[in-house]
């Protein structure tokens, strides 16, 4: 679905960006796991795959290029570490790591464990949602809970 270019420039500024006004706290989407050195790691409420985590950067930047060395270097150490916990906690079959930024321009990684009898193994994890009747899957608070601590230990 095509964007409006004004409001993709702004977007780009960092002017209401998602990420940027909600890194810190519990939203509808996700809950804060932990702060890393250049980035915190989210839970997805929507947990379609056991585990599926977005690790945001903690400033506003839209492409790789824009992160010096060091910042660059420390911001794929965070994913390496978060990577490790989740699989120590979870015991994926596979992990699918995907950095877009299309839709917000927000650098972060959709870090998304794969187990073998899920739905769409041999694919994107993101292909076709709606075409397919697919639904959100929503967990009781608690599991959420469970889920994030579990990898907190970790980290």
């Amino acid at each position: 679905m095509p964007i409006d270019p004004s409001r993709w420039a702004a977007l780009m500024r960092g002017e209401d960006c998602p990420f940027c006004a909600e890194i810190a706290d519990d939203n509808e989407y996700s809950l804060k796991v932990a702060d890393l050195t250049v980035s915190t790691l989210r839970l997805e409420k929507d947990q379609r795959f056991r585990g599926y985590c977005v690790l945001v950067l903690n400033r506003h930047a839209t492409e790789l290029t824009e992160l010096g060395d060091d910042e660059g270097a420390a911001f794929y150490a965070d994913l390496r570490r978060v990577a490790r916990a989740i699989q120590s906690a979870l015991h994926p079959d596979k992990m699918n790591y995907c950095l877009l930024g299309n839709t917000v321009p927000h650098l972060h990684w959709h870090i998304t464990p794969r187990y073998v009898d899920d739905p769409r193994w041999n694919e994107p994890h993101w292909a076709d949602w709606d075409r397919r009747g697919e639904v959100a899957v929503r967990l009781p608070d608690r599991q959420y809970h469970q889920i994030a601590a579990a990898i907190r230990e970790r980290l």
